[in-house]
């Protein structure tokens, strides 16, 4: 998501009927990764919350990053190949 003052903005790099035609990619898995990016948007919310209640708002730069590998056992680090441990891409680059 996106702030710009008052409205929150959400960008999508892929369509979610483009998710949909992605092999090997189950409804299992992106709901997993669903649910671990809400509660993940419900903590951040609560923090930036209160960054505010004590006056740093205006004081304040949030970066959020992420780890470079997929989940285990779902290998499904697209569009890089590999995942953490081994010399493909996907093991190598952060991203």
């Amino acid at each position: 998501m996106i702030r710009r003052g008052p409205k929150m903005e959400t960008i999508a790099k892929y369509s979610p009927d483009k998710i949909a035609k992605v092999p090997g990619v189950t409804a299992q898995t992106r709901s997993v990764y669903a649910a671990m990016v809400n509660e993940m948007d419900q903590g951040i919310g609560k923090l930036l919350s209160k960054v505010d209640a004590i006056g740093f708002k205006d004081n304040t730069v949030a970066w959020f990053l992420s780890d470079y590998e997929c989940m285990k056992r779902t290998n499904d680090n697209r569009p890089l190949r590999g995942h953490n441990g081994n010399s493909h891409e996907g093991g190598l680059r952060v991203r």
